[in-house]
């Protein structure tokens, strides 16, 4: 991350198209039971679409809103990262 904090993601299943990962350890990310699943799909001959979905749980004392906030501005980011990487 940014600040130097680390997320250790685990692999659960992947395909030509997807990934689906979970947080072993969230690190500074309150929450727990993280999975997510990264999918590309082709929506004509030279662009695809990424969808990028989540699950998790808050942790003890944390609300999902709290969470939810941070993980979405995340989201975004990786994904307008990717956009800018590709010249889309």
């Amino acid at each position: 991350m940014l600040d130097g904090a680390r997320l250790v993601e685990k692999l659960v299943e992947e395909g030509p198209f997807f990934h689906h990962y979970r947080f072993d350890d969230p690190g500074p990310v309150p929450v727990r039971a993280f999975t997510a699943r990264l999918t590309v799909t082709a929506v004509g001959a030279d662009h695809s679409e990424i969808h990028w979905a989540a699950r998790f749980e808050p942790a003890p004392g944390v609300t999902e809103e709290d969470v939810k906030s941070p993980l979405v501005g995340f989201y975004e980011s990786c994904l307008d990262k990717i956009a800018a990487e590709l010249g889309a």
